[in-house]
Parts: C-alpha cells; sequence; structure tokens
C-alpha cells in the first residue's frame, strides 16, 4: 500500500473526527432548547437571582392585594439586603407603584399586604414596602363596562347577510359584522 492510497482512505475518518470534535463544542446549536432556560437567563440578568419569586408576586398579585388594588397598582422590584446566602431569604424591600391618590390609603394597608405576603408564601420575605408614585391616570372603565353597538346597525348587518345561502357563512360574516361594530363603539369612546 503506497502513502497515497493510505492518506485517502484516512481522510473521511479524520474528516469525522474533526466534525465529532467539533459538534462536541458547537452543540448547543444542534439541539433545541427549552424556552425555560432562556427566560431562567433573561430574568436572571434582569431581576437579579430573587425572580422566581418576584414573578410569584407578579402572578398572584391580585390574589394578595384584592381584584380592585391589582388593576391600580403594580409590584416594581423586590431587593434583599447584601450577603443573604439562604434559600428563603428574608427582609427585603418591595416597591409597588400606585397612582399618586392611593398613597395616603395605602400607607394605612401596608401591614394587611405583608401580612398576606407572608400568608401566601409561608414565611416573611418582605419587611418594609416603599411607594412609587405614578402619574398616570386609573382606569375607571373595567372589563365590564363595554359598549354596545347601535341596534339598528346590527340589523341591517343582519339584514345584508340574509342573501347568503349557507347558514353557517352567513352566522360567521354577521358575527364578523357585530365584532367590527363593537371595535369601533371602543375606539370612538
Amino acid at each position: 500500500m503506497n502513502r497515497f492510497s493510505l492518506a485517502s482512505s484516512l481522510q473521511p475518518l479524520a474528516s469525522l473526527l474533526t466534525f465529532l470534535c467539533r459538534r462536541i463544542t458547537l452543540r448547543p446549536m444542534f439541539l433545541p432548547r427549552t424556552i425555560a432556560t432562556a427566560i431562567d437567563k433573561i430574568a436572571r440578568e434582569a431581576l437579579g437571582k430573587d425572580w422566581s419569586l418576584y414573578a410569584v408576586l407578579l402572578e398572584h398579585w391580585p390574589e394578595i392585594v384584592g381584584p380592585e388594588y391589582a388593576r391600580l397598582t403594580t409590584p416594581v422590584k423586590i431587593t434583599f439586603p447584601p450577603r443573604q446566602r439562604e434559600a428563603k431569604r428574608a427582609g427585603g424591600t418591595l416597591v409597588i407603584r400606585i397612582p399618586k391618590g392611593l398613597a395616603m390609603e395605602f400607607t394605612f394597608k401596608i401591614g394587611q399586604i405583608r401580612a398576606r405576603i407572608t400568608d401566601y408564601f409561608g414565611y416573611e420575605p418582605i419587611s418594609k414596602i416603599m411607594f412609587e408614585s405614578s402619574y398616570a391616570a386609573p382606569d375607571h372603565a373595567g372589563a365590564n363596562d363595554l359598549i354596545e353597538p347601535d341596534p339598528e346597525a346590527i340589523a341591517s348587518i343582519h339584514e345584508a347577510s340574509n342573501d347568503i345561502d349557507d347558514q353557517e357563512l352567513r352566522d360567521a360574516i354577521a358575527a364578523l359584522g357585530e365584532a367590527i361594530l363593537k371595535m369601533k363603539a371602543e375606539t370612538s369612546r
């Protein structure tokens, strides 16, 4: 066997070994990644290592403060004293964004909010609550305050769709027309 034939027979093996070595270093590019790992990394960079506590607090905020106050307020951030190494960190400061007019009312509810947070988590992660005033006007129109479109316009949509033979298509077009009228009524508020 000459040198040329030996080198040419080892070429595919060398290519395969090179590919396998590079594949190990480039492995994350070949495998699908879960979105949870990406979210965890982004949240840790943005919110710190206590992001999971903050996420749970955000998710259950309506249960903690009640639905009326949850519409008007938002927890902004949680900070803890430095050098705490316990798994369940305590003594944190919660910053809540509230409309300017609610500051006095919320001041009286600080103890109740802290107690509800403690009851929810099973330990006392928050020892101090601070407020951040926002100048946004509170939304007085609730989700249940839907404006109904003009009944005559709805009747005209149903009359126009009566010419369609297919009942399912007629109902779908009438529903689309009603939805468009409701959108127009909502935007003209």
